[in-house]
C-alpha cells in the first residue's frame, strides 16, 4: 500500500503537523473520506467505518431534521438499546450517556466484526488473537472489544519498552483487573518479556506482576513480543453459539 501510494504520488493525511487517522472532507461533489496511508490496514478500515457512521447518522442527528420516530431511529433503538435525546448529539445506552464519536466507534465495530460472528469465535492465546485479527482485517484491540461484547471475558494489554530496559503497560482493553495504564511491570516480569523473541505471532505463557506490591497483582498471560512492544492476553472465550 505504501509503495503503491508513493508511485502514484499520493500524500499522507497531515493536519497541523499532526498525523491523523483520517477525516471527511466536504466537497462540491459531496463528502470525501480521506485516510492516512501510513496506518495499518486495521486502523484504516476502522477510520473508514467510523466516518461512514458519521455520514449515516448526520441526517438523523441534525436537530433541525431529527425524527425519533423514523425507521432509522427505530432500528438503532432496536439493535443497540440506544435512544436519541432531543438535542441529537447524546445517546442514551443502557443508562449511559455517550457522545456521537463513541457511537460511531460502536457502529464501526459492528460493521467490521458483527457480534454474532464474534460470539462463535474462540481465542486460546495471544498468537491466535493476532492471527484472527489479520484474517478479519481488524486491529487486535477491536477484536477483543467485539469478543467481549459477544460474551467473552478477555483482558488485553500493550506494554512498551522503556529506555531503562523495563516494561510499562500503556494500553488496556477489556476488564482491567490488576492491569492499568502507566503501570510498571516488576523486574522479573520485564526480564522475561525482554527475553522473548520478536517474531510473527509466537506466544509464551508468562506470569506477570506489577512493580508495586499488591497481593492480587500477579496473573498469567499469553504474551507476544513485537519490536519495542509486547502484548499480553488473559481469559478464555466463554461465549456459546
Amino acid at each position: 500500500m505504501d509503495d503503491l501510494a508513493k508511485r502514484l504520488g499520493v500524500r499522507d493525511v497531515v493536519y497541523s503537523a499532526t498525523r491523523m487517522h483520517g477525516y471527511t472532507d466536504w466537497t462540491e461533489r459531496g463528502p470525501v473520506i480521506r485516510l492516512a496511508i501510513s496506518k495499518t490496514e486495521g486502523r484504516r478500515r476502522m477510520t473508514l467505518a467510523h466516518e461512514c457512521a458519521h455520514l449515516l447518522l448526520n441526517p438523523l442527528l441534525d436537530p433541525d431534521t431529527l425524527d425519533v420516530s423514523s425507521g432509522v431511529a427505530q432500528a438503532l433503538r432496536h439493535q443497540s438499546n440506544q435512544l436519541l435525546d432531543a438535542q441529537g448529539d447524546i445517546i442514551h445506552r443502557a443508562g449511559e450517556r455517550i457522545g456521537i464519536e463513541r457511537l460511531c466507534d460502536l457502529i464501526a465495530f459492528e460493521l467490521l466484526l458483527p457480534r454474532a460472528r464474534a460470539r462463535m469465535t474462540q481465542v486460546p492465546d495471544a498468537g491466535a488473537l493476532f492471527s484472527l485479527a489479520t484474517e478479519q482485517h481488524v486491529s487486535a484491540t477491536l477484536l477483543v472489544h467485539q469478543l467481549n461484547s459477544a460474551g467473552h471475558n478477555l483482558r488485553f494489554a500493550r506494554t512498551a519498552r522503556l529506555p531503562s530496559g523495563g516494561w510499562m503497560i500503556v494500553d488496556v482493553a477489556g476488564p482491567t483487573g490488576p492491569w492499568r495504564t502507566a503501570a510498571l511491570l516488576d523486574e522479573r516480569s520485564s526480564s522475561v518479556i525482554e527475553s522473548l523473541r520478536a517474531q510473527d505471532d509466537a506466544h509464551m505463557e508468562v506470569v506477570l506482576d506489577l512493580a508495586e506490591p499488591s497481593p492480587a497483582s500477579a496473573w498469567t498471560a499469553s504474551v507476544v513480543r513485537r519490536r519495542q512492544s509486547a502484548f499480553a492476553l488473559t481469559g478464555r472465550g466463554t461465549a456459546s453459539p
